[in-house]
């Protein structure tokens, strides 16, 4: 009789738990769900789309000692009809500085994104950088990619 009853006894709790956990979960997925939506409408940006084409997106610098710093551009035309915003730039390597010439472009514009990256403390060896670029266009994201060998001196 005790043993039915502490069988009893373990099953509501077990299923209590089980209840508690299951509802933790689906909050925690609705809370995380909710702040992804604030998130995503806190920086959907509301500028109209445009279209853009660049010169290049992917750069071969050759082979460089590991002393050399490079100097690169990179060119967005617009090519809508709307003007071209640039929202984000992101190098992926803390040895690359950006500078952009600026950041709008009206149509029929362009804007550059010159590139400086210091192979002082790179590895020796093929690389390739990438950076990514947010503008308002229907893709968003474009990545920039800048690729060569890097020498002992």
């Amino acid at each position: 009789m005790k043993n039915k009853l502490l069988n009893i006894i373990c099953g509501i709790l077990i299923t209590v738990s089980l209840v508690v956990i299951i509802k933790s979960l689906i909050s925690m997925h609705k809370e995380h769900r909710k702040s992804t939506l604030q998130y995503e409408a806190a920086n959907k940006p509301a500028d109209p789309l445009t279209e853009v084409v660049f010169d290049d997106v992917l750069i071969n610098v050759g082979t460089l000692s590991n002393d050399t710093t490079i100097y690169q551009s990179y060119t967005l035309r617009n090519s809508g009809t709307n003007p071209l915003f640039v929202y984000h730039v992101d190098p992926d390597c803390n040895c690359t500085n950006y500078e952009l010439s600026k950041n709008i472009a009206m149509p029929n514009d362009s804007i550059l994104i010159h590139l400086t990256v210091d192979t002082k403390n790179k590895h020796l060896g093929m690389f390739m950088l990438n950076t990514v670029v947010q503008i308002n266009t229907e893709k968003k994201l474009y990545r920039l990619r800048l690729v060569g060998e890097v020498v002992k001196r």
